[in-house]
């Protein structure tokens, strides 16, 4: 039973290639620059998106009715 739990630790490797991990978080909101690209910009795609769906559909609701 052992040996079932001693030969994945000796067949697993750490890469040498990898980078090592550190604990600290990615700072996202230090720049007023990372703001408006990871939060303002995707939120304005998506409700310019919206605008424009709707502006679409009002306008195949007037092609229809004439």
């Amino acid at each position: 039973m052992q040996l079932l739990f001693l030969v994945p630790r000796l067949i697993a490797q750490q890469p040498r290639h990898v980078p090592p991990v550190h604990d600290e978080p990615l700072r996202f909101f230090e720049t007023p620059a990372s703001i408006i690209i990871y939060i303002v910009l995707p939120a304005l795609v998506v409700v310019l998106y919206f605008i424009w769906r709707h502006t679409l559909n009002k306008k195949r609701n007037e092609k229809k009715e004439k």
